[in-house]
């Protein structure tokens, strides 16, 4: 089956955000250049877990934060073009979001602890290793680093680790069914 002509007036564009602190959706028309619909869902950081001592450096999220938005802000938007009655089919899908945030994942493709942000810069000392050994500046808040991290003082999780993917690349797997489709 051919995919939708993203220029033909019956179809839209979706492009998603997925950030620290929401994940943005808009509908894109574009035959008319414009932007026909505009969703978002607020989100946290996760909380300090009892029983770790808060660094002041610690910044997770659990992505089923992310997919979950991710759902809602589709869902508004094919009930917008529903009640509009545009039957719109939708041409493409564009997904960005923060980088350097660490999403390990296991063998199934499934997150093994909450994503370590890029504002996470519990990985200080594995970030110095890392510059020392390499001649380059490695900011602790750069993904290297928190794998390093991981593999140090959470070696159950560096065991069963597969993959690593940035936060949006882990939207993009859920989407396109990536690794098992995992968003369902």
């Amino acid at each position: 089956m051919p995919l939708p002509s993203p220029t033909s007036d019956a179809n839209v564009t979706i492009g998603i955000d997925v950030g620290t602190q929401s994940t943005k959706l808009l509908l894109y028309r574009p035959s008319s250049s414009a932007v026909i619909f505009r969703s978002s869902r607020a989100y946290d950081l996760d909380p300090i877990l009892p029983g770790t001592v808060p660094s002041g450096r610690r910044a997770e999220q659990s992505p089923s934060v992310w997919i979950g938005a991710v759902r809602d802000v589709l869902v508004e938007a094919a009930a917008f073009l529903r009640e509009a009655g545009d039957h719109a089919a939708v041409a493409a899908i564009g997904v960005s979001g923060q980088q350097h945030g660490l999403v390990p994942l296991d063998a199934c493709g499934s997150p093994l602890r909450p994503a370590k942000l890029w504002c996470d810069t519990e990985a200080h000392a594995e970030a110095d290793f890392l510059s020392r050994t390499t001649g380059r500046v490695v900011p602790p808040g750069f993904t290297a680093p928190k794998a390093r991290w991981m593999a140090r003082h959470e070696p159950e999780h560096w065991e069963a680790l597969r993959w690593t993917v940035l936060p949006h690349d882990y939207v993009t797997l859920c989407l396109t069914e990536g690794l098992g489709g995992m968003l369902r």
